[in-house]
């Protein structure tokens, strides 16, 4: 997610006028209009949201009594979320809104430093996301599709220590992030309408270091392998999974005419991941295409273009987005995460006892599927 462009394009003084001379609105392109509502006003409501939502799904799905590899997975998930979302409210958001509102000045002194510092975190966040909903994938795919090695493989310490190797992976592989830029520091005099004076200042900004404008360092780290690790590598390995996924239950229930009703529920599970996969798509996408652009085409005029600014605010709105929905899609979709979520925001409410494990396939039902499957695979 190219999140530092769209601090530098924010705050940038060809695109928004200082609040004390006019007013930030004051005879602009409507572009800049929707570059502000979408860059400051809605990005920084999906992160409150999102990370209410985080907060909220992590407690629920931390009410599993039988401790299922699941929802281990899904709670890390929803802590990579929440720091993504911080981080992109802190960076983006705050350090932009003196330009508009003149609160947070502080932090928009210093931008240079958040882009140096906030910006990797934002990578490392984003790619444990990434690799956390391909860790879903896998754990329902094994579950559903081999059950009888369910019980074997999927295991809380193989959950601890997949994702403690996705944590410990994110965090080394964007170590280079925090020398892609150096500060500059630029002094100016600001005027004051309240107190009539003015006062010198530095503002911090920040370039592309050595090694951040280095050709080889932008084609093949921040262009080829982002694409690779971040996007197609992830996304193919969940397509294939969920496509499995989808046809190994949809084969199963036509086989088993007989199904208990609590196994016909199950294959409604298929449906949050592939809803993962289509928001992975739709939101991924448009970053993509802006990080391998920025790589590539370093320095070209049409990076500083208006359009192309409003692009960057967009695509990042979207990887905002993606870490936000998650709570939205478990309350649609999920049955009992409703209810669960329910039961602990009206705990006076009379209510079922709620099973968590319910909105699972458990072992012994898997069990009962890989029976009937391989009856019916030795059957002449």
């Amino acid at each position: 997610m190219d999140s530092h462009k769209i601090l530098m394009n924010l705050t940038n003084g060809s695109l928004r006028d200082h609040p004390d001379k006019g007013g930030p609105f004051a005879g602009e392109n409507p572009l800049k209009h929707l570059i502000t509502v979408v860059g400051i006003y809605a990005t920084g409501l999906l992160c409150g949201f999102g990370i209410l939502g985080n907060i909220l799904s992590f407690i629920v799905l931390g009410k599993d009594n039988k401790r299922l590899p699941l929802f281990l997975i899904l709670r890390a998930l929803a802590v990579s979320d929440s720091i993504l979302l911080a981080t992109v409210l802190f960076m983006q958001v705050m350090a932009n809104c003196y330009e508009f509102t003149g609160a947070f000045r502080r932090l928009y002194l210093i931008r240079g430093y958040l882009v140096m510092s906030v910006w990797p975190c934002i990578m490392m966040a984003q790619m444990s996301s990434v690799w956390l909903t391909v860790l879903v994938s896998i754990e329902r795919w094994i579950a559903v599709c081999h059950p009888l090695r369910a019980g074997t493989m999927c295991t809380l310490k193989r959950a601890h220590l997949s994702v403690l190797g996705v944590m410990v992976f994110s965090i080394f592989y964007n170590i280079p992030r925090f020398i892609e830029y150096k500060l500059v520091a630029t002094p100016r005099t600001t005027h004051s309408e309240d107190s009539n004076k003015s006062y010198d200042e530095t503002f911090w900004n920040n370039e592309k270091s050595n090694l951040g404008s280095n050709d080889i360092y932008r084609y093949l780290y921040c262009a080829t392998l982002y694409f690779l690790i971040i996007f197609l590598i992830p996304l193919v390995m969940i397509t294939i999974l969920n496509v499995r996924l989808v046809y190994t239950i949809k084969t199963a229930k036509r086989q088993w005419g007989n199904m208990t009703k609590r196994i016909k529920k199950e294959h409604k599970i298929t449906v949050i991941p592939v809803c993962i996969v289509v928001v992975f798509y739709i939101c991924a996408t448009p970053a993509l295409l802006a990080m391998v652009l920025d790589s590539v085409f370093l320095g070209k005029p049409f990076l500083d273009s208006l359009e192309y600014q409003t692009y960057i605010v967009i695509s990042n709105m979207l990887v905002t987005l993606n870490s936000a929905v998650n709570f939205i899609i478990y309350c649609m979709l999920g049955k009992k995460f409703r209810q669960i979520l329910w039961g602990m925001l009206c705990p006076r409410r009379p209510h079922k006892e709620y099973i968590t494990a319910a909105s699972l396939v458990s072992v012994d039902e898997n069990m009962m599927v890989a029976k009937v499957m391989c009856e019916n695979a030795s059957t002449p």
